[in-house]
């Protein structure tokens, strides 16, 4: 496969860059995506549950597209919210 010039300078940039920070603990970056997982599995499932058994709906639920955007929306908010708690306790 034929790379441009400055498209192959930056592949040699970004293998430099992830060689000088191997040293990055891969055992906390994967908590917080197994976390947000977990998040994203819970509120898939509480959307799914509301949207099936609550109120003034259709009793056939909504469709697994809508529940999982509803809870990608709130897995990103919880990252965020995560994100700004730890600034503020630092």
């Amino acid at each position: 496969m034929f790379f441009p010039r400055k498209k192959l300078q930056g592949l040699r940039l970004l293998a430099t860059f992830v060689n000088k920070n191997e040293k990055l603990d891969m055992k906390v970056l994967s908590k917080a995506w197994f976390r947000y997982l977990i998040v994203f599995l819970v509120a898939l499932v509480l959307v799914a549950g509301w949207f099936r058994f609550g109120p003034n709906t259709d009793p056939e639920g909504s469709n697994l597209l809508v529940n999982s955007v509803l809870a990608a929306i709130l897995t990103v908010v919880y990252a965020g919210m995560e994100k700004v708690i730890q600034r503020m306790r630092k």
